[in-house]
């Protein structure tokens, strides 16, 4: 089970698949200075182990989905531009 996601500085353009709410072990997701652009998923609340969840230097918004105040384990959150 992958349990930390690090693709920061990828030039990784498009949206955040719906499919990553699948991956229910992760801890760590880091998604920062990319080029990701629309909503952040609802899905991604699905991910109750997670502790960190960071998509600085994106384009995405404008609104956090009110779903990820449920995750119970949830540290740090970073959205900042």
């Amino acid at each position: 089970n992958l349990i930390d996601l690090s693709v920061s500085g990828n030039f990784l353009s498009g949206t955040i698949p719906t499919e990553m709410g699948l991956m229910v072990a992760l801890r760590d997701l880091r998604m920062e200075r990319n080029a990701l652009t629309g909503m952040i998923p609802t899905e991604l609340a699905e991910l109750a182990s997670l502790e960190t969840l960071s998509f600085s230097g994106n384009f995405l918004g404008p609104d956090l989905p009110v779903e990820l105040a449920s995750l119970p384990k949830l540290r740090v959150l970073d959205f900042s531009a």
